[in-house]
């Protein structure tokens, strides 16, 4: 199944020729878009200059794609300009399907000299985002070959660079967390069993891409320099007992996960956990031996002397692991 779509509306044949040779060279997919309107000869000019004026719109003509339109790595739009503005078919695509777009590219067919490459940014604004390339191609006349190749350069290049089916993880950590969660959906959408991480340093967002299951892993810059410092802060008030080694706030911090490394203490070591008397809200999670054997614990299972052990526990003032039995 291919994963790059050309997608075009001709009105005389030159940007069907166009679109048929970049879906060629690409191995792409070709489908054309038509609403059916006979826009031939000479009315048809006027008609079809008029429409993109006023920007009027008719429901397209059923088509069919491989694949949902999101799931492509690059949708290539062809349309040729009208009055500086794109074909009326292309603008009905875009108003009912644009943000379905992932990454997308423009390619304008034209009469005259002048490019009107300001309608890249025109049919960006119903995709939401940028488009990765763009070309203006007159064709039959000189120059014509030249851009198309440059056109195809261009894409090839940036599907090289995007590696994405090479790819096992794919991190984004840009400074704006819209982009980069984004860049993780593209990413997880376009490889299966890709493993994807997001920085995003806003709540709001965070909560929302972890209650959707929209991407595997998020991070945050402010809740690891908080786990940091906590840690710090934490071992430093237990600097006379067992130390904390590690320290993870879960469920926004009303939980802790917490790694102890465990000295000769008579009342922990060599002692079966269903002897030991545990505060309420304490769960000893797992425990690491000296030797680097995971073990998941059981009642039988005992803490020994250079253990670590992992600690679960709603109560956020544990300093030292003597701190998970009961009193008195």
């Amino acid at each position: 199944m291919r994963d790059i779509l050309c997608m075009y509306y001709s009105r005389t044949g030159a940007t069907r020729q166009a679109m048929t040779e970049i879906a060629q060279a690409l191995d792409a997919e070709l489908v054309e878009l038509t609403d059916g309107v006979d826009r031939s000869g000479a009315r048809g000019y006027l008609r079809s200059g008029m429409d993109a004026m006023r920007r009027a719109t008719l429901p397209l003509a059923p088509y069919e794609t491989e694949r949902p339109l999101s799931d492509y790595r690059l949708v290539i739009l062809g349309t040729p300009v009208w009055a500086g503005r794109c074909a009326s078919p292309v603008r009905g695509f875009l108003k009912r399907r644009g943000l379905e777009l992932e990454r997308v590219a423009y390619v304008l067919t034209r009469g005259s000299e002048h490019k009107s490459e300001d309608i890249y940014r025109q049919m960006d604004q119903y995709t939401g985002k940028p488009h990765q390339a763009a070309t203006s191609l007159r064709v039959g006349h000189v120059g014509h070959t030249f851009w198309q190749e440059e056109f195809l350069r261009q894409i090839r290049e940036l599907l090289a660079e995007e590696g994405i089916d090479d790819t096992d993880a794919f991190v984004a950590l840009t400074g704006i967390d819209e982009a980069n969660i984004l860049m993780a959906m593209c990413a997880s959408r376009q490889k299966a069993g890709c493993k994807v991480v997001a920085k995003i340093n806003r709540r709001s967002l965070m909560d929302l891409v972890s209650s959707e299951g929209i991407i595997d892993s998020v991070v945050s810059a402010r809740d690891v320099t908080t786990e940091l410092i906590v840690q710090y802060v934490r071992a430093m008030e237990g600097a006379a007992g067992s130390q904390i080694k590690t320290l993870h706030r879960l469920v926004e911090g009303a939980v802790e996960a917490l790694e102890f490394h465990v000295d000769r203490d008579p009342d922990l070591v060599n002692v079966p956990l269903r002897e030991l008397k545990l505060r309420s809200g304490v769960l000893i999670a797992g425990i690491v031996r000296r030797d680097g054997e995971i073990v998941i614990p059981g009642g039988n299972d005992t803490i020994r002397a250079g253990d670590d052990v992992i600690v679960v526990t709603q109560d956020t003032a544990l300093q030292k692991l003597r701190d998970i039995l009961r009193q008195g």
